[in-house]
Parts: structure tokens; sequence; C-alpha cells
């Protein structure tokens, strides 16, 4: 039976085993660890990729399997050139550390419409993939020059409709605490700022800075709803009514979690689940790359250095 192993982890063990003597080719290291010869083959081959495409993950264990086939198929589609150029363009301009963001720029997608695409389209104009800080950004600078001095000038010039760019300078003037909550690139879209525009009229822009101070922003498992189902005051409970009891079944398999309100608790599952693995990660490894690992660490000083790399 195989077990899991990140490409990353199974390219940085097949080289310290090389180096070691363990083996010498890559169908030796796949008996040994007990792996497919493509999974091996596929994490030594990204492994070897540039520095400014790995770079873009958060952390090497960010790229799993499917990512690592995801990464092989650019690369033989559209080339190293190719794929370094997207690289460049989605850190100068994106930089979203999320993998499937990642993936989706180094296969070609567009997040950030160029300013010579945007102009030249007064009468329909695409906007899904600009966000109100870009459209804000773009008008202030151009009335700082003297480009124009009005919504309606700036709209006009910038060939968006007025209401559009009007509303992305009303939401990038929202407190700063609460645009914070937002700092993952693409979260705060014009749905998501024209909700919180209605949350700043009904508390106040202070009220809302400083419940904003107190809470968790999104991230890969915290969604914008949950955070402005938050900030709104949403399904907020009594503290005593706070209970939660986790048991596990007999077979020693399954958790089991009591709380006065399963309903609310569901809609964190993403993040409950996240915290779950953060432990798991923490305690168990395989048998088989524990006992490697000290081996390889015996034979060789700078292992650990080695594995980082």
């Amino acid at each position: 039976m195989s077990k899991y192993y990140s490409p990353m982890d199974l390219a940085s063990i097949f080289s310290a085993g090389i180096l070691c003597g363990r083996w010498t080719t890559q169908t030796a290291a796949a008996q040994e660890l007990r792996v497919t010869h493509s999974k091996l083959s596929r994490g030594v081959s990204v492994a070897s990729l540039p520095a400014e495409i790995l770079n873009l993950f958060s952390s090497p264990e960010a790229i799993t399997d499917h990512g690592a086939k995801t990464l092989l198929e650019i690369l033989a589609r559209d080339g190293l050139p190719v794929m370094l150029a997207r690289a460049h363009h989605f850190a100068q301009n994106v930089n979203d550390k999320r993998t499937r963001m990642v993936l989706a720029a180094l296969r070609g997608r567009e997040f950030i419409r160029s300013e010579a695409a945007t102009r030249p389209q007064p009468e329909s104009v695409v906007t899904e993939q600009r966000f109100p800080a870009d459209v804000a950004k773009e008008f202030k600078e151009g009335k700082a020059r003297g480009a124009w001095s009005t919504v309606t000038g700036g709209a006009a010039a910038m060939g968006l409709p007025r209401v559009l760019v009007n509303r992305a300078v009303l939401i990038d003037a929202l407190p700063r605490e609460v645009k914070a909550l937002f700092f993952l690139r693409g979260s705060l879209t014009f749905g998501v700022g024209t909700r919180l525009l209605k949350i700043k009229n009904e508390l106040g822009p202070i009220p809302m800075a400083n419940r904003a101070r107190r809470m968790d922003g999104c991230s890969d498992t915290r969604s914008s709803r949950n955070v402005i189902d938050e900030l709104c005051g949403k399904h907020v409970l009594p503290y005593d009514d706070i209970n939660v009891r986790v048991t596990r079944d007999r077979r020693n398999k399954c958790l089991k979690i009591e709380c006065n309100d399963a309903a609310l608790l569901l809609k964190y599952r993403k993040e409950i689940g996240e915290a779950v693995r953060r432990v798991l990660m923490k305690r168990l490894r395989p048998k088989e790359f524990v006992e490697l690992e000290a081996m390889l660490r015996s034979k060789m000083p700078n292992f650990d250095v080695l594995k980082r790399r």
C-alpha cells in the first residue's frame, strides 16, 4: 500500500537518498518509498522548476499531486519561457498565494485587465476582472495629474460607467481596519464592497472599524460571506450559550462535535477541517517516512538543510 508524500517531499528524499547512496535510480527509490514511479518522477520534475515559479505558492506543501500534474501539463503545452513570463506578471500584479489562483495564472488566465485593453470600450466594459481598489487607484492617479477633476470626467476617460467608478471610490474610502479583513487579492470585489457600504451606513464608520479590529480576515478556508456576517453581527450568540463537546466513536475513526447550534458551526466547516488537518500534520507521519528520515540524518548531517531547499 502506497503512502502519501507531497511531490516536493518526494523530490527532497530522492535527492538525499542519491547523495548518501541509498539508491541510484528513481525506480529503486519508488520501490523503497512504496510510491509509483510516475509520482516520484513528477515530484522530481516539479522540484526542478525555477524558483520564480515555485515561490508563487504559499509553501512547498501547497503543491499537491494534482498541482504537480497541472504544472507539468502547462510546461509541456506552453513551454518554460511562457510560464516564467506568466509567473513574473502574476507576482508583480496579483501575488495571491492560493494554489488554485497560482495554477490558473500559470495556465494563462488574466486577473487584471491592462489599462490599454480597458480604455477603448465605452459601450460595454467587462469589469468582473477589475477590483474596486484598482479602479479607485486609477481614478485618484488621473485626478492627481490633472487628467480629470470629477467622477464623471474620470469615468468617461477610463471607459467605465460612472456608477462603477463612484462605487469604487466609496469602497476605497472604507476604514482601513475593514479593508484589512479582505487582504487576499480578489476577495474585496464590487459585490462584497457594496455590502460593506450598507453595513457602514447602518453601524457608522467608527463602530464598524472597532468591530473589524477584533475579527479574522478572509483566507483559503474563511469565506468573505462569513466575514461579512460577523461584521454586521449576524448569528451572534450569548456567551453562556457556548458549549462544545468533542468525542470519538468506538473505532477511533470519527470525531463527533456536540454544540448548541450545529447549523451555525457548519458554516465554518472549512475552518474546522483546516484546523484538524494542521493538527494531524503535526503529529502523524508515515512510519516508513520516519524511519527513512532517521537513516538519512545519521548519514547526512545537513539533511534538514537539503530538505528545506
